[in-house]
């Protein structure tokens, strides 16, 4: 299971979008929030908890872990200081792919390829976007032959009719969210849908769509030369100047800001 995941994990698209490097004191937390983006992290120094929707985990200095796309998350440092560095990416995985929170203990060269990556995030040319690519490919693969990957919703708490749901999203996300089609789909009640869909998600369906739209422009938008127009559309959306302030909410950022800071 595990080879068949980072097999997955390797040849599914992906784009490194943002590299940090930070230090926290004691008690300082981030309360909770949902990004389109996965975040790979190593803990350098310190202790950390991070609160999930399926529990909480405890991370050590030297742990290396995958924070999925889409995931609510909140965490805090326990220890007296901490240092986190991250690489925050877009992909293109299969979202009924549920990976686990759990850690590895990162080697020397783990760090080395994390610092490679950072350095070539902030060189910003053709060569090294492809290196630092391979390099969080790599990584990927190491996560994923070294903790216990979970493929079976049953596994992870969800619904198996809410996963269902989840799966005919995501390759459908570019049409208009109908909340009796979901429901029907589901086989449930309108409001016991709409509860166990905000429990496994933390969103409403609609909110959820949104989060997949705006993943896959930012992926179009770091990936290919399609114009800001083209790249709405191609996500689902109609109208141009929607698509872009739904895009700076989400990212910060303008489209055209966004490709012009990565070229």
């Amino acid at each position: 299971m595990s080879l068949n995941l980072a097999q997955t994990l390797l040849a599914c698209p992906r784009v490194v979008c943002h590299v940090g490097d930070a230090r926290y004191s004691k008690d300082h937390q981030l309360k909770q929030t949902v990004t389109p983006s996965a975040r790979l992290l190593l803990l350098v120094q310190g202790k950390l908890a991070y609160h999930y929707p399926t529990g909480v985990h405890e991370y050590r200095s030297g742990d290396l872990w995958l924070v999925p796309q889409l995931m609510r998350r909140h965490w805090q440092v326990l220890s007296r200081s901490a240092r986190l560095i991250w690489v925050e990416f877009v992909h293109l995985l299969p979202l009924h792919v549920n990976i686990s929170k759990q850690a590895f203990k990162a080697s020397e060269l783990d760090t080395v390829m994390f610092q490679r990556i950072a350095t070539c995030f902030e060189e910003k040319d053709a060569s090294t976007q492809l290196e630092s690519d391979s390099l969080l490919g790599s990584l990927l693969v190491r996560y994923a032959l070294n903790v216990q990957l979970v493929t079976d919703n049953r596994q992870d708490g969800t619904h198996p009719a809410i996963a269902k749901v989840l799966n005919w999203l995501s390759s459908h996300m570019e049409e208009p969210v109908v909340m009796d089609q979901l429901h029907q789909q589901a086989r449930l009640s309108a409001n016991h849908f709409r509860k166990l869909f905000k429990q496994t998600t933390g969103m409403s369906p609609t909110q959820y769509v949104q989060m997949l739209r705006l993943r896959k422009a930012r992926y179009l938008v770091l990936t290919t030369d399609k114009n800001i127009q083209e790249v709405g559309f191609a996500s689902g959306y109609d109208d141009p100047q929607h698509f872009s302030r739904q895009y700076r909410q989400c990212w910060g950022v303008s489209p055209m800001m966004d490709r012009l800071s990565a070229q």
